[in-house]
């Protein structure tokens, strides 16, 4: 009786120990969730355009603004502008021409953006574009471009925002990274079943 009982005290240590060893990997893993999803992390350089990804909080277009006014591009695409005529006009003070600004109206998704963005760079012959999103939207970014312009000879280089409210290390502690973090998480094992988005780094 008393060797059943140690062989049943074992297994539940064990048990318990693989539990332990199982929600601490979790937790790291999360707690390394804001590094992850911000990379990989790029300088600008020059380009044929300048992209800035729709969903704007406020700090993807005036990135775009600098990257312009820094002249990196002389090309200019904003996709679900809040105010198109604002950012039109916001382009045009800093020297650009309006031939050579763009507005995507219909892009609901990053998927659909970087296709449609694709047949654009197509039409107008651009061989690289900067693509400007904020940091916790990199990863899935990254991946979803990769796989669109995959084998067409075109390429990007993705550029971070730098908004008040991100802190890699600590993402956890304000409301709008909490926020960005766990929802960009969901949206990862959805892009991996919808289009098949490997989740390998480059």
């Amino acid at each position: 009786m008393k060797g059943r009982r140690l062989k049943k005290v074992v297994r539940v240590f064990y048990v318990l120990l693989i539990l332990a060893c199982l929600v601490i990997t979790c937790g790291t893993l999360l707690l390394g969730a804001g590094f992850y999803l911000s990379s990989p992390l790029n300088l600008p350089q020059k380009a044929d355009a300048i992209i800035a990804l729709g969903g704007d909080s406020g700090t993807r277009v005036p990135r775009a603004l600098e990257l312009f006014k820094e002249g990196h591009a002389h090309n200019v695409l904003v996709i679900r502008p809040v105010n198109r005529k604002t950012r039109q006009q916001e382009f045009i003070r800093l020297g650009a021409l309006q031939e050579n600004i763009f507005f995507d109206t219909v892009s609901k998704s990053t998927y659909e953006e970087a296709v449609n963005s694709l047949k654009l760079m197509q039409e107008r012959g651009w061989k690289h574009v900067l693509v400007v999103t904020d940091p916790p939207h990199i990863r899935r970014a990254d991946w979803t471009w990769r796989q669109v312009l995959k084998n067409t000879g075109l390429t990007y280089t993705l550029v971070a925002t730098t908004p008040a409210w991100w802190d890699a290390e600590h993402w956890w502690r304000n409301r709008t990274s909490r926020a960005f973090v766990l929802s960009e998480l969901k949206k990862l094992v959805y892009y991996v079943v919808a289009y098949g988005t490997g989740l390998a780094g480059r």
